[in-house]
């Protein structure tokens, strides 16, 4: 398995208040959100795939197939972050996930803690509009093909990690990254560290979160300031 952590991000999250009896267990509220099937991202440019060629992807029905059976650490976060505060669901107890013609549905309960509170205030109100979900792909688990000059990824296996309530849901964190490369043409290099790190902390809600990702992406400003 890949050891780079993606994320994606898609429209369509939907909440509900709680029901009496899931109140009387310690909720206050459902969240729905949908990874669809067959249905193409917004351009995507990575550095760390397609050699930093644009492309567009797809999930394959059942990519996740593999994940749902056997990864019991699925979990839900608002927001990508490794706050443990803001983790709100897991796979088995309040998230549950079902691979559906369309895509793979999924449902959190949300708890009745401060940071979860927040976070239901914001869906209701529609601050926080789209869904997100963080994934590495399996060996051999993608394959890429040409759709006239555009580059399409299908993802036919992979680990899923996260799902992420997001506020940005219309741009994929490899497109905002994309954006800042470009802003930056013939800057010198201390004009570019310094950009990079004011904007890290702005855009890392809706960034990828492998290990490596604020290396790879000094590295690419870098590249493209020569």
């Amino acid at each position: 398995m890949s050891n780079l952590r993606e994320a994606r991000a898609r429209r369509g999250i939907q909440f509900r208040a709680a029901t009496e009896d899931e109140k009387k267990i310690g909720y206050i509220g459902a969240i729905d959100g949908l990874i669809p099937y067959n249905s193409d991202s917004a351009q995507i440019r990575d550095w760390s795939l397609n050699s930093g060629k644009a492309f567009v992807e797809q999930i394959a029905p059942d990519a996740f197939k593999r994940s749902l059976a056997e990864d019991k650490d699925i979990m839900g976060f608002a927001g990508h972050t490794d706050d443990p505060l803001a983790a709100f669901a897991l796979i088995g107890e309040n998230l549950t996930a079902t691979s559906e013609a369309d895509g793979l549905h999924w449902r959190a309960l949300v708890p009745d803690t401060p940071a979860a509170r927040g976070l239901m205030t914001l869906v209701e109100r529609k601050i926080i509009r789209g869904a997100s979900f963080e994934f590495s792909v399996r060996e051999g688990g993608d394959k890429w093909e040409k759709r006239g000059n555009q580059d399409v990824r299908t993802v036919t296996d992979a680990r899923l990690y996260t799902v992420n309530p997001v506020a940005f849901p219309a741009y994929p964190d490899s497109e905002l990254t994309v954006s800042l490369r470009s802003a930056f043409g013939g800057a010198d290099v201390e004009a570019i560290a310094a950009a990079v790190a004011a904007k890290l902390t702005e855009v890392r809600q809706i960034t990828s979160h492998d290990a490596d990702w604020e290396q790879r992406q000094r590295e690419a400003l870098l590249y493209r300031s020569k």
